[in-house]
C-alpha cells in the first residue's frame, strides 16, 4: 500500500531529485502505459521501467530465498 502513495509523498517534499525519482516508480510507469500519455516519458520507457522493477523484485526474492532456504 505504501508503494502506491510513495510517488505522491516524494514529489511533495520539494527536492528535485525526489520528484525525478518518483517519476520512475511502478505506479507512474503504469499510469503512462494505461493513459498512453507522453509525460514524463514515452510508453516504451514506461515498459522498460516496469520490466526493471519486476526484475529487481525477482532478483531480491531469489537472494532472500537462497539465503534463508536450507
Amino acid at each position: 500500500m505504501m508503494l502506491l502513495a510513495l510517488p505522491q509523498l516524494m514529489s511533495v517534499v520539494g527536492a528535485e531529485w525526489l520528484k525525478t525519482a518518483s517519476e520512475y516508480m511502478p505506479s507512474e510507469a503504469g499510469t503512462v502505459l494505461m493513459t498512453q500519455d507522453s509525460d514524463p516519458y514515452s510508453g516504451g520507457t514506461a515498459l522498460v521501467v516496469l520490466i526493471l522493477w519486476a526484475l529487481a523484485a525477482i532478483v531480491g526474492g531469489y537472494a532472500v530465498l537462497r539465503r534463508r532456504d536450507a
